[in-house]
């Protein structure tokens, strides 16, 4: 492998991750709602971030 090839490459997944960090700003916290032909289409685009706990440690059950 050439560097050529190695900077295409890196390139190209640069450029990947930049499209779809950039609609994930466009579209995270919006509601779309639409109306077609009779039909009503409502939906909410919400992603969190959520981060796994290390060694898949739980929060302890509530006991209240």
């Amino acid at each position: 492998m050439d560097i050529t090839t190695f900077f295409t490459g890196g390139a190209s997944g640069l450029t990947i991750t930049a499209v779809i960090y950039g609609i994930y700003k466009v579209i995270n916290h919006k509601h779309i709602r639409s109306r077609c032909c009779g039909t009503k289409i409502d939906i909410e685009v919400d992603v969190k971030d959520i981060t796994p706990k290390e060694n898949g440690a739980r929060d302890p059950p509530n006991t209240e």
